[in-house]
């Protein structure tokens, strides 16, 4: 489990004991578990197979970090759209009128297929409103450090002097790698290429420069499907709901010209 579902799990655990239930990590694969449970709380993206399946367990789930409104069934995400939206407006006010994206393929947690990234498809349609959307300027590779210093010393090879001047990672592994890149081509953060990530994880603000990026409140996400599961559990709520935790973008030294 990445670090981004960790923390969203440990919100669950916490909320979780205070309201006085046990809980227990499993894969879907633990089927005898999972027979055994009250309630399920799903978290990471879920294909209509693994959802069918643990709807045959006919117990109440919240699912987190995948929006199931078009199934009724409850679920907490976090407002990634609005995000995106913040950090391109942002750019813009900062002057920017070359925005790239560096992204990563996201699977179903049984890796069936390829799911449509929220953060991609965001970040597409806002700036094709604005017209300013270039695909030339959209670096697809991995969620991870790696993948982030290879796609941005794609793009400083591939763009030359063309290369953006503000730059939104998809997260912040892939933020700090592209960071990296920038400096071992000698190119200056912020002064020449702006950079924001997301997820404001732990080492954000402690990479050199401290990382820009979008807080997801993760922890939160878990304790508010904690509670959602609960309502189900004693029976306050028999309708769907879907919770949608608000992001807030942290402006720090990789995009801010002192």
């Amino acid at each position: 489990m990445d670090i981004y579902y960790l923390a969203i799990r440990m919100g669950v655990e916490a909320k979780a004991a205070e309201l006085g239930y046990q809980f227990v990590s499993v894969t879907q694969d633990a089927e005898t578990m999972l027979k055994g449970a009250e309630g399920i709380i799903a978290i990471g993206k879920f294909s209509d197979k693994q959802i069918e399946k643990l709807e045959t367990y006919r117990v109440p789930i919240c699912f987190t970090d995948q929006d199931m409104s078009v199934r009724r069934l409850d679920s907490v995400v976090a407002d990634l759209d609005q995000g995106v939206i913040s950090v391109i407006d942002y750019f813009i006010d900062q002057g920017h009128s070359k925005i790239g994206f560096l992204g990563g393929e996201e699977f179903f947690t049984d890796h069936s297929s390829i799911i449509t990234d929220t953060r991609a498809s965001s970040f597409q349609s806002y700036l094709e409103k604005k017209g300013r959307y270039d695909e030339q300027m959209v670096f697809t590779g991995a969620f991870n450090v790696e993948s982030g210093y290879q796609l941005m010393t794609e793009a400083i090879q591939t763009l030359g002097t063309q290369l953006p001047s503000a730059f939104f990672a998809a997260n912040d592994s892939i933020a700090i790698g592209a960071l990296r890149a920038l400096q071992h081509a000698k190119i200056k953060v912020p002064e020449q290429v702006a950079v924001i990530g997301l997820n404001d994880t732990s080492v954000a603000k402690y990479v050199y420069p401290p990382l820009s990026t979008v807080r997801v409140y993760t922890e939160l996400m878990g304790e508010t499907a904690m509670k959602l599961l609960d309502e189900r559990l004693t029976g306050e709520r028999d309708v769907a709901k879907k919770v949608m935790i608000a992001t807030d973008l942290i402006i720090r030294e990789s995009s801010e010209v002192k």
